[in-house]
């Protein structure tokens, strides 16, 4: 009976995952019609997903793009909850800012995410700027993201300088002393990291004399002995070009920091190592400390701590 159950278990599971595929499919045509449609003769669409580290990374080269293109026009299709970054980019000739994760970016949500569209999208210069999404190119190009983009993707020479965004240190600030730091524990990219961590982190930080923020979003849990840190993504930066470290998760965040010149220390746990390959933030080359702490199996909290330590007294 347990066999036949499990068996049963599986053949439901293949079917709801074919009927989800199916759907993904179905919406993601949808959303390749609306992207036809929105595209001019001599324009060549750079697609971004909803995700603001993604976001940046499909933008990373677009002046490169501009130049290696020059008789396109060059239209960015993306969530207009970011629209201040992205008109911040240079080489950009129009944009598509749509309301994210509903109605029509839904539809691209699908088409992103459905590789076979992408390749098909790819020979019409509509471009899916995620480079995760391509399996297949990822093994030809030893998981490294940039490379992917500029060889697989976009097609430009090797040596391409990176795109940066143009978001300054020029808001108001509400914290200007360098002994500052920022917790992030909080990410789309990788499950959620034993809070204890970074009690300790948040303590040790503390034991030499820096002012702890934990940046949150809406309901999420501040790290004990720290102080709430609620902004929008532009306040993060303004208040990271004006601190001293950031101790993060792995999120999408960090690569939008990171031409703000903050050392980081990062954690990528509960994601694989390809992953890790190839999203390592050093090389957006931005002046910035790194150290990356990748978790292979379990959590060795001593190991953390002193890598940490090490990083921190480093750094200071």
């Amino acid at each position: 009976m347990i066999e036949e159950d499990g068996k049963s278990m599986n053949i439901r599971n293949i079917i709801k995952r074919v009927i989800y595929f199916s759907r993904d499919s179905i919406d993601g045509i949808s959303g390749l019609r609306f992207l036809r449609k929105n595209k001019g003769k001599d324009e060549k669409l750079l697609v971004l997903t909803d995700l603001i580290g993604d976001s940046v990374y499909g933008l990373s080269y677009v002046e490169e793009i501009k130049k290696k293109y020059s008789d396109k026009r060059i239209v960015v299709i993306g969530n207009e909850k970011y629209s201040k970054l992205i008109r911040s980019y240079n080489g950009i000739d129009r944009f598509v800012l749509l309301p994210g994760r509903q109605g029509r970016y839904l539809k691209i949500g699908a088409f992103l995410r459905c590789t076979w569209l992408s390749y098909i999208a790819l020979k019409e210069d509509i471009i899916n700027t995620d480079p995760y999404l391509y399996k297949d190119l990822r093994k030809k190009t030893n998981n490294d993201a940039f490379y992917l983009l500029k060889t697989q993707i976009f097609h430009i020479p090797e040596d391409s300088k990176i795109s940066y965004h143009g978001i300054g240190s020029n808001t108001a600030q509400t914290v200007h002393d360098k002994k500052v730091a920022v917790i992030n524990p909080y990410s789309i990219s990788v499950k959620i990291i034993d809070f204890a961590i970074f009690e300790l982190i948040a303590k040790v930080l503390r034991e030499n004399n820096y002012k702890v923020y934990t940046n949150v979003v809406g309901n999420q849990e501040v790290i004990a002995g720290t102080e709430k840190l609620e902004c929008d993504i532009y306040k993060l930066f303004d208040i990271a070009s004006n601190s001293s470290l950031i101790v993060s998760a792995r999120s999408g965040i960090l690569d939008f920091l990171a031409p703000s010149g903050i050392n980081m220390f990062i954690i990528y746990a509960n994601t694989t190592r390809e992953f890790y390959e190839m999203y390592h933030i050093d090389k957006w080359r931005c002046g910035g400390k790194y150290k990356e702490y990748f978790v292979e199996n379990k959590i060795d909290k001593d190991d953390i701590m002193s890598e940490f330590i090490k990083f921190m007294k480093t750094n200071q």
